[in-house]
């Protein structure tokens, strides 16, 4: 089965998409739901997982962070490699022109 690290679940798109692929009828072994910190909603949507959906903490603009999440990551993979990643991570404040001008 798939291995999954998703950047940026502790809300919106990241959050989803870890609930989604949760709740697929055969869904991955493993899903590493990536965020600076844990929210509530993440929690809840780990707890419910059966062991699916692994936090880790990640902070993708510290390089110490991305570091650790690298090492965990491995550690619960035993060299089996990532299947996929989904790097959703960001955050896009007001831009002049609208997204037409991103």
């Amino acid at each position: 089965m798939e291995t999954y690290l998703i950047t940026g679940c502790s809300r919106g798109l990241g959050l989803a998409m870890t609930s989604h692929l949760l709740s697929l009828p055969s869904p991955p072994s493993t899903i590493f739901a990536t965020a600076r910190s844990e929210s509530p909603a993440l929690k809840e949507v780990i707890s419910k997982s059966s062991g699916r959906a692994i936090y880790i903490p990640l902070e993708t603009t510290n390089e110490a962070s991305i570091k650790n999440a690298v090492t965990e990551v491995e550690k619960v993979l035993g060299g089996k490699g990532l299947d996929v990643l989904i790097n959703n991570a960001g955050i896009m404040p007001w831009t002049a022109g609208g997204i037409e001008k991103m």
